[in-house]
This record gives structure tokens, sequence and C-alpha cells, in this order.
């Protein structure tokens, strides 16, 4: 089976759906699933080269389908198409010239079609739903990371076929053995969005300060450039601006020593349909805060990934100076059970089932055991 796979850029200010794609399509690779990923403008950054560089890395570079010519070409090449995105005109056109040519659709909306990413502009989305989005709902498969997604999409589209098939996060070959720094170092890690409340995290050092606690805050990512100076602004208003660094987009090795010098992940959202930055962070020791409506946190036990209500900084305090007690053991724990709950394998494979599931009569993936594919693994 041939596989085209189409994002709308390979940029790491895309957020979730390009780092997605890549690890979707690396994964695939493994299973020696023929993949090919496209992108359909041509922002690129560090995000690509630096996944590229992935020792022992099974990955097809990425095409440009930038173009309605080049776009045709990619979905004519493939038995199946794998698309990311949802509200952007370039999907509707991608879902037409499939269904055009008989070829069955997997598409991930990456938390577009849940509730609280609807009720953001809700009138151009209402649009898009009168125009295309009906259609597009009941010509593809939808492939989602979480429950709360599928019975957020179901409640709007009860037509809509929907597949849960989890979400995956990289990890090291080699899993570290941390123990709790001086100061203790926090650490934010994920596009600058004002859904990301990285505010929080901001007072959250405030008042650990402020009750004697010696800690740090690193801010990772990049995104609204206005926000990022209002975040910079309430540090200096909070008297701990030279406890807090940004420290920009990091990939690569660069991420890695972010994560290794981190002790405690703050992700404070007000919405995650999934949280991939949680993942890496526990796969990697570190035990996180998190709020309520963080879902990937959901499974995790409290003893190492506490949630608080959305908007809770004192909350937030108090569950950091309850990590920092004990810390090495629950850093063990956060490694095992991100690994079981994680592993790009496992969800690779509810993938490949969900192909053979939507291809032809006599495309399959035979290489693949009932076994191997069994959703629960």
């Amino acid at each position: 089976m041939r596989v085209t796979q189409l994002c709308n850029t390979l940029s790491a200010s895309d957020g979730g759906p390009a780092r997605h794609a890549l690890e979707v399509n690396a994964a695939l690779n493994r299973l020696g699933v023929d993949v090919q990923l496209y992108s359909t403008r041509t922002s690129i950054d560090a995000l690509t080269p630096t996944f590229l560089a992935r020792e022992g890395l099974a990955f097809r570079e990425p095409k440009n389908a930038s173009t309605l010519s080049e776009l045709v070409a990619a979905v004519k090449r493939a038995d199946a198409v794998i698309i990311h995105g949802y509200f952007l005109g370039w999907v509707a056109a991608a879902v037409a010239i499939a269904r055009l040519h008989q070829k069955p659709v997997l598409l991930m909306p990456h938390g577009a079609l849940t509730s609280y990413d609807r009720s953001r502009n809700s009138a151009k989305k209402d649009f898009f739903h009168l125009t295309c989005g009906w259609w597009i709902n009941r010509s593809v498969r939808f492939v989602v990371a979480t429950e709360r997604e599928s019975a957020d999409l179901k409640r709007r589209s009860p037509h809509a076929q929907v597949t849960v098939v989890g979400a995956g996060a990289s990890s090291p070959a080699i899993s570290p053995e941390k123990f709790l720094h001086t100061p203790i170092s926090l650490l934010s890690l994920s596009r600058i969005a004002s859904k990301k409340r990285i505010d929080l995290a901001i007072r959250t050092l405030s008042i650990l300060r402020k009750r004697g606690v010696d800690a740090i805050l690193r801010i990772g990512g990049e995104g609204q450039t206005e926000l990022t100076f209002s975040l910079q602004r309430l540090a200096e208003a909070e008297g701990i601006d030279e406890h807090v660094q940004f420290v920009g987009h990091v990939e690569g090795p660069d991420k890695e020593s972010l994560f290794e010098t981190s002790d405690i992940l703050l992700l404070l959202s007000d919405d995650e349909n999934f949280g991939i930055g949680l993942a890496e962070a526990l796969s990697r020791g570190l035990p996180a805060v998190t709020t309520t409506a963080v879902e990937a946190a959901s499974s995790m036990s409290p003893a190492f990934c506490p949630r608080v209500v959305p908007g809770d900084a004192e909350g937030a305090a108090d569950q950091v100076q309850s990590l920092a007690d004990g810390y090495h053991a629950k850093s063990k724990a956060a490694i095992e059970a991100a690994h079981q709950a994680f592993s790009w394998d496992s969800v690779a494979k509810r993938w490949a089932q969900t192909l053979d599931e939507i291809a032809s009569g006599h495309h399959s993936l035979g290489s693949l055991s009932s076994h191997e594919t069994d959703l629960h693994n």
C-alpha cells in the first residue's frame, strides 16, 4: 500500500500537526508502510532537518505539494491519503481530489473539532461547516488522539466515522537517572499561545519564590510576538525576571539538554487535546503539573502528574512543592508510565490497522499480524 500524507507546514510554529506528521511518517516507515509526506506550504524551519538527522530514523524526505497540480499528483500516487488539519482551504480541496479518484482518506483534525476550539472564531467555523465541512465529515474516516476529542466530534457530527489511535512521543534511547536540581528548575515547553497559559507558569514561579522556594523557570517555544512581550513584562512586574529565561524554539540536542537540566514541567493550559510536550517530558523523567484540561495527563498517576483546575497558580505551586518531596522515585515512575502509554510503536500499529480497514479489499498491510495491530497494545 502506498500512502500520501499531507500537512499544512513542517514548521515548529505550526505546533502539533507538523511534529505529529513527521513522527507518524517515521513510525509507519519503520513498519514497512510506503508513506510519503507532503507539506502544502513551504514553511520549513529547524524542526525538519533536526528530525531528519535523528540517528537510525527510517524516514523519506518530505516533499512540497503547494500547487494544485502537485496536490493532485500527490493524491493520485497513493492508495490511501492521510490529512493533518481541518479548517483550511487545501484540506477541502485534498478531500475532494481524493474522493474524485476514489482514494480513502484518514483525517486527523488535531483538536480543531473539540468543543473548546469550535467556540473560537465560531462564525467562521460555522461558515466552513455549511460550505464544505458537513461533506468532509461524511467523506473521511477521522483519526483522533483522545476519547474526549472523539466524543466532541460525534456530538457535532453523529454520522462521522471516528477511530481513536492515541498519540506518541519521542523518547530517549536510554532512560535518564534524574535528581532534583538546586535551584528547582521548572520548564514550560510549548507554542507561545494564549491557551497555553504560560502566564500561569510565571505566576506559579512568583508564588514559589514568595514562599521562599529557590526556583527558576525556563520557557521554551516560540509563537505570538506580542504575547511573548507581555509575558516578559509580567515577569518584570512580578519582580522575578532574573529567574525567568525565554530560550526560544529548541530541537535536537538543545531540546534534550533542556530536559536534562530541568526538573518539573508546567503545562497549565486552558485546553490541550493531547499534549505532546507532556508525553515527551514524562518519558525523560520530568514529573509534571498540569490542568484538568490536559487530556494526556488523564491516564497518568497524580503521584508524578498532579492536575489542578485551569487558572489555579496557587494550586500549581502547591503541587510543585509536593513533587519536590521524594523526587527521584516520582521521576522513575514517570518514565515507566510514559513508555507504556506513549510508545510510537503501538500508536503506529493503530494507524496501520486503520489504514488496512479503509483500504480496498485487495490492498493490505499483510506484514502486520492481528496481534501486532491490536488496538489495546
